[in-house]
């Protein structure tokens, strides 16, 4: 996986957490993803400053990702507030023709 893939993946992660989660799940959510990237890095047999930042940049797009979550779901509830609020239009009542 290519790592501007990965970034992808991990900022839509954390857009999913912001929607639904509280911000303490990205806890367990980082440590899984670091984990994952520092693994790929022994593997692959690569710089441990190289694998740092990766896993700095993983837990920034990560926060990223979540902050962009929690602004689309204000965004959504605004709206759903706001068209709630709005009069609904009444259908006039048939006329009856005696």
């Amino acid at each position: 996986m290519s790592a501007s893939a990965l970034f992808m993946f991990v900022g839509l992660v954390g857009a999913v957490l912001g929607m639904r989660y509280s911000v303490l799940s990205l806890v367990p959510v980082f440590i899984l993803l670091a984990a994952g990237v520092a693994l790929v890095g022994l593997v692959r047999h690569a710089p441990a400053a190289g694998v740092l930042a990766d896993v700095l940049v993983v837990g920034l797009v990560l926060q990223a990702g979540y902050l962009a979550g929690v602004v689309a779901n204000h965004l959504m509830v605004c709206a759903r507030a706001q068209s709630l609020a709005l009069p609904r239009r009444t259908r006039a009542a048939p006329a009856v023709e005696p």
